[in-house]
């Protein structure tokens, strides 16, 4: 798929609450200012969203799949409605530039309406209430340093965030009003935490790093189950299938490589060629035949 004129940032699949209720849908960010719409059986562009000043770093989209938010270098957070193919509003509250997005999954009873969770080089993390358009609460100020990746478990409860420090923070965000610091691991990556990324069942967190590795965490205990080595380069991004059983990272090295989870080890002999370049971004297909 080409359409972009510089690096694509971000990536991610419509969720499945979709499915057959229109074409299955994948979105695209970049450096370029831009994000494109994808029809994934056809192969071709749907929409071209125009309205950051600077380049995109991230999307993402609402668990229902009616919302995209889209955030860059400009400091803002723009929401599209997707069917209409237009903008709903803009989040503005970070002084600097937004290098992460994640949706809460709509499952905690009784915990507001959709909410929205950004990362900063301002070193803050924002939760939005997406109806409103307005930030909850203040922002969570734990992090000493620019923060890169967010990840929501799965139950919606927990909010983990990484940065610059090395180390990934755990918040409460069980309510809709507040987030408490849960505590902050023991920093075993020796470089800056790039991606976050939860399994489907919420028991284990991944986190790759600047350092080249990435970090298997138990969630209950918030302590280090495994670190798995493998690329020659940062590990930018992490996703995994919809079973859990396997976790795909790419590096700045080119390579994709997957991991079974179990045991922590590659699935294959070689990582998987093909990129030119640093693998910015994964996205695990919701659907089966993709």
């Amino acid at each position: 798929l080409t359409g972009h004129t510089d690096w694509v940032t971000s990536l991610a699949f419509r969720p499945p609450t979709l499915r057959g209720a229109g074409e299955k849908m994948l979105v695209s960010g970049s450096r370029d200012g831009t994000v494109i719409l994808w029809d994934v059986a056809e192969g071709r562009q749907l929409a071209t969203l125009a309205g950051h000043e600077a380049g995109v770093w991230s999307v993402a989209f609402s668990p229902d799949g009616q919302i995209l938010a889209s955030a860059g270098s400009d400091g803002t957070i723009i929401l599209w409605d997707v069917d209409q193919r237009r903008e709903i509003s803009r989040l503005s509250g970070h002084a600097e530039k937004v290098w992460a997005l994640a949706f809460r999954p709509d499952t905690p009873v009784g915990t507001g309406g959709r909410l929205l969770a950004s990362g900063s080089e301002d070193r803050t993390i924002i939760l939005w209430d997406v109806d409103s358009g307005q930030p909850l609460g203040q922002p969570l100020t734990g992090h000493t340093d620019s923060v890169y990746g967010l990840a929501f478990s799965p139950d919606g409860q927990t909010l983990a965030s990484g940065g610059r420090e090395n180390a990934a923070i755990f918040w409460d965000v069980s309510t809709a009003t507040a987030a408490a610091l849960l505590g902050r691991p023991v920093p075993d990556h020796t470089g800056s935490v790039l991606s976050l990324k939860f399994s489907p069942n919420g028991q284990t967190l991944a986190s790759s790093s600047w350092d080249q590795s990435i970090i298997l965490w138990d969630t209950a205990t918030r302590q280090p189950i495994e670190t798995l080595a493998g690329h020659a380069g940062p590990v930018d991004s992490l996703s995994f299938s919809p079973d859990g059983r396997t976790l795909a990272s790419g590096g700045r090295d080119g390579t994709i490589m997957l991991w079974d989870v179990a045991s922590g080890s590659p699935k294959f002999e070689k990582p998987l060629p093909g990129h030119r370049r640093s693998v910015r971004s994964l996205s695990y297909s919701p659907v089966d035949d993709i």
